[in-house]
């Protein structure tokens, strides 16, 4: 259940509980720091909770910079990699220990999951965390929710509000093929309806060597 707003104050976002993320810092080694990419919009509380662990935090506001070039898509049959590489413009050799996915899934089609997920593939740290969300609901906001880490077992959620969309409902069955080079650690199905999965990466034979 959400924690309870003050009665004094405006409506807060609710506050639920992480399994997930719980799950996540409770493969973190004490006396090391790590380097995680978000690919959500920055949010001052998740810094602060990531200044405890790691040692670089890179933000790339994925969603929000495929909406500002105004979702363009390749020609028909060919690949999002090039595209999604592009908006993502990591730096070459960069590395990550932890990826936040949020819930990115849910707004993109089945066929472009697995070529951002790519896009990370040289990217990733040996044993890389990839932490993700979905929805089980029937609709979803039209715009992703903005997650904000309040501590390791809670997450504040800040909805767009107003327009919705369908839900593509994706079926963890479904995830084995959609992450290529990760396999699925842990997940979780929470109680509000939304799915949270902790996935490990173990490389691929086109990934290139570390």
């Amino acid at each position: 259940m959400p924690r309870q707003p003050s009665q004094n104050a405006n409506p807060e976002p609710p506050i639920f509980r992480s399994l997930g993320l719980g799950a996540l810092v409770q493969q973190l080694e004490q006396d090391r720091f790590y380097s995680v990419l978000d690919l959500g919009p920055a949010r001052s509380a998740s810094l602060n909770f990531w200044s405890g662990y790691a040692s670089r935090l890179t933000v790339v506001d994925f969603y929000r910079s495929w909406s500002d070039e105004g979702f363009p898509r390749p020609a028909e049959g060919d690949s999002h990699v090039p595209l999604f590489s592009g908006l993502l413009a990591l730096p070459p050799g960069g590395r990550f220990d932890i990826i936040l996915a949020w819930e990115i899934f849910d707004y993109l089609d089945p066929e472009q999951i697995p070529d951002l997920v790519r896009c990370l593939h040289d990217h990733c740290e040996r044993g890389a965390l990839l932490f993700v969300l979905l929805s089980s609901a029937a609709l979803i906001p039209a715009t992703p929710t903005a997650f904000r880490i309040i501590d390791r077992d809670h997450l504040l959620y800040e909805s767009s509000g107003g327009a919705m969309k369908n839900c593509p409902r994706c079926q963890p069955r479904d995830l084995a093929r959609l992450v290529p080079g990760f396999q699925m650690f842990n997940s979780f199905l929470l109680r509000h309806g939304m799915q949270e999965h902790l996935f490990v990466w173990r490389g691929t034979e086109d990934a290139c060597p570390g």
